[in-house]
């Protein structure tokens, strides 16, 4: 029992007895923070989805977060820290706090857009879709350090069938 107690205090005195002074466990991203579509992949021609007839179909989104940590509003501690807003033709269609969000086509008052020339405009039929990263007050978006929104933005093509264009 003796030897017990000896062990026991030694072992006490090498877990707490030491010189270095703790930092936060938690200091959050300080590199530059960044939100890209990987999956369709942002920066290129219009991406083609297939969506079916099913009008409250759902599309899926994949995004590349970098130095940043999604979290819901008011559970942020930190500075690069925030949700997910996904808009749609500039109308706020779904938030989240994954990096994978549903494109919400139920809505949409449009949901197909074949990327056909407006005759009017000349412009393509697309679904302009963009993420913005929404920092810790749940208000403002994310800032990187150019003061810039953390932002990306994809076009969709989407029909019933991707194949039949």
């Amino acid at each position: 029992m003796r030897s017990s107690a000896i062990i026991l205090s030694f072992v006490a005195c090498i877990v707490g007895c030491s010189d270095e002074t703790s930092t936060s466990l938690e200091t959050g991203p300080t590199g530059p923070p960044k939100v890209t579509f990987s999956e369709p992949a942002s920066g290129g021609d219009p991406v083609c989805v297939s969506i079916g007839d099913i009008a409250d179909t759902t599309v899926p989104l994949l995004l590349a977060i970098e130095e940043i940590v999604l979290r819901p509003p008011g559970l942020c501690t930190f500075d690069q820290c925030g949700h997910l807003q996904l808009f749609a033709s500039g109308v706020l269609n779904n938030e989240g706090t994954m990096p994978a969000i549903e494109l919400l086509m139920g809505k949409l008052g449009d949901i197909y857009h074949d990327g056909s020339q407006h005759l009017g405009t000349g412009a393509p039929d697309v679904l302009e879709i963009r993420v913005d990263v929404i920092g810790p007050d749940g208000i403002e978006p994310l800032l990187d350090q150019d003061d810039e929104p953390v932002t990306d933005t994809i076009e969709l093509i989407t029909v019933p069938d991707c194949t039949a264009l």
